[in-house]
């Protein structure tokens, strides 16, 4: 199914926004946006989806843009807290009813002892949640000074830093990644930060409706920063080119495998100190199996 827009983009105004050409070329630089008017098509590598769209007007964008998402430490509090739950609800069910074994065609008995560790599976659950619930971590494009700060809040700890600036930043695009399910399968999208480096940093959550928004917010903020945008078409993935630790160009790719296209789960943010999602999932779930484990075997 062609990809309709639900909503106008974050950076643009509603009359600059057309479902069937995307952003109105024609019309003049919205006066309280972040997204540009018309743009020359300065190709890079002959691909005219990766341009530099023009720069808005000074007075036309606030000085900072906030540019929220979950990050992966915050998706890593809920993952926690959710396995932290699951070990609970096992404790209980082995320490009061025990289990049967397909494989073995066995009956266990109930093991009372692992009862003594669901409060302590329900300390870790809620410890996380909270930590979810304090954590709030997000980036800021500062229009004038053509950076993108990194906000850190856990508690009562804030911390503000300089995530790039324009000289390392190569591209913001769009990029997406092909989902499947039993019985069929979908295309979701998100905003990407490139560095000169390679670090591809998410900028935006997936979602499986809203390319042609994305494509615009991510339009506008590369205007601010006066890089290069990397417009997503339809079923593509947003790809890089690095050489000698560089990134020689970025392309589009409409040739890629469920299995190419679910790579990208597994890439760090980019971010010092941060961990994909998915990265996380396996560590924490790991970790928690092991400790579970210990726990059981020790105590029999």
């Amino acid at each position: 199914m062609a990809d309709v827009p639900r909503k106008r983009s974050a950076f643009s105004k509603p009359d600059d926004y057309n479902a069937n050409a995307g952003f109105n070329a024609s019309s003049p630089p919205p006066q309280d946006s972040l997204e540009p008017g018309n743009y020359p098509q300065d190709n890079f590598r002959g691909d005219s989806n990766i341009y530099i769209p023009p720069p808005p007007a000074e007075d036309s964008v606030p000085e900072n843009v906030k540019v929220d998402l979950t990050t992966p430490l915050e998706a890593l509090w809920v993952i926690a807290g959710v396995i932290a739950l699951i070990g609970a609800f096992y404790f209980y069910s082995e320490g009061n009813f025990g289990h049967y074994s397909k494989s073995s065609r066995m009956r266990f008995p109930p093991q009372p002892h692992l009862l003594a560790y669901i409060p302590y599976a329900l300390f870790t659950a809620a410890a996380s949640f909270l930590c979810w619930f304090f954590t709030d971590n997000y980036y800021i494009f500062n229009t004038r000074l053509k950076k993108i700060l990194y906000h850190f809040k856990l508690f009562s700890i804030v911390n503000i830093t300089e995530f790039l600036n324009a000289e390392q930043l190569y591209a913001i695009g769009v990029t997406g990644t092909r989902k499947h399910s039993k019985h069929r399968s979908w295309w979701e999208y998100k905003i990407v930060v490139i560095a000169n480096d390679g670090t591809v940093t998410d900028f935006s959550n997936y979602t499986r409706d809203g390319r042609y928004e994305l494509n615009s917010k991510a339009r506008g903020m590369a205007a601010v920063m006066g890089c290069r945008f990397a417009d997503c078409p339809s079923e593509s993935v947003l790809k890089t080119y690095i050489e000698n630790g560089r990134v020689r160009y970025v392309y589009f790719d409409s040739n890629v495998s469920l299995l190419g296209s679910a790579s990208g789960l597994f890439t760090s943010s980019g971010r010092s100190g941060d961990v994909s999602p998915m990265t996380a999932f396996i560590a924490v779930a790991v970790t928690l199996m092991v400790i579970f484990a210990a726990a059981y075997f020790t105590s029999r």
